[in-house]
């Protein structure tokens, strides 16, 4: 495989895609994250928010399982840069000091 086969993204339709699995992945997490609070005992919503908020994990999850082979894809791609994949996400200092 060519580095440019293995680049990513390799077109906007990519990067959108990329985009919509970290928005999705992100989202399923935090409904799970209340639902484990409600679960606990944490947070008292009711059935009827509890059932809305566990549909809605299940549409995100579902919307990061169609992009996970291009988000995996992405996320092999960053750790495989070097010193700068330890880092999380660009600051905004990181792309503006590039561009000065």
């Amino acid at each position: 495989m060519s580095n440019n086969e293995k680049e990513c993204p390799a077109s906007l339709e990519e990067a959108m895609n990329i985009a919509t699995f970290f928005q999705a992945f992100g989202y399923a997490n935090a409904c799970r994250a209340i639902l484990k609070l409600v679960t606990d005992g944490e947070l008292d919503l009711g059935p009827k928010a509890s059932g809305n908020i566990a549909a809605q994990m299940a549409k995100a999850q579902a919307e990061a399982s169609k992009t996970s082979e291009l988000g995996t894809r992405f996320i092999d791609l960053w750790d495989a840069t070097g010193e700068k994949s330890k880092e999380t996400l660009h600051t905004l200092e990181d792309i503006l000091g590039d561009t000065q």
